[in-house]
């Protein structure tokens, strides 16, 4: 089913290929292009992704590398259509990165909602930035202004042209949660 806008109102459709289906057997039973996998066994791998053109980040929340708690493992495309792994981004151990990811074109948001910043489980949102040499680099550490204990700033990220909105599941007494927006 899908909704149709010109007779607003829902029917059967045909499914939606983009291109990537070759034959009918394909249509039936499709398979993925490539599987990307990290380096090592990680755990929690594909929790959140993200892509942008050529650049494709994939999360792990549970990844654990040299102390590093919550891993977000960066890809890019080459000419030949192959994805490489170019580099792991870290939060230097804030709780549950990786938890939501946006990319805009060299340019990502990622939530961290259990870090500990204003409180058990405040969250944050770090803004890395990928370089001409293609490695990412933190920018910024994002943080709610009214955020406290337990508001999980960081469950959700978008991150657009110029500007990252950044969502906080529980902020509120009565937890109805709020989106914060940075430029």
């Amino acid at each position: 089913m899908c909704y149709a806008a010109t007779v607003k109102r829902w029917r059967n459709c045909a499914p939606l290929t983009l291109g990537l289906l070759a034959s009918a057997a394909a249509a039936a039973n499709p398979q993925p292009l490539v599987k990307l996998t990290p380096n090592g066994s990680i755990n929690q791998y594909g929790n959140a992704m993200s892509m942008d053109g050529d650049t494709a980040l994939v999360a792990a929340v549970g990844g654990q590398v040299g102390g590093q708690t919550g891993l977000v493992y960066a890809y890019t495309r080459n000419a030949a259509g192959e994805w490489i792994e170019t580099g792991v981004l870290t939060s230097g151990g804030v709780g549950a990165f990786g938890a939501s990811i946006s990319l805009k074109d060299w340019t990502a948001v990622v939530g961290a909602p259990r870090a500990n910043v204003r409180g058990p489980g405040s969250g944050s949102a770090s803004i890395f930035r990928r370089g001409l040499d293609g490695l990412w680099t933190p920018q910024a550490t994002l943080i709610g202004s009214d955020v406290g204990e337990e508001d999980q700033f960081g469950f959700s990220a978008a991150m657009g042209s110029g500007v990252a909105v950044v969502g906080a599941l529980h902020h509120s007494v009565d937890d109805w949660g709020a989106a914060y927006v940075f430029t």
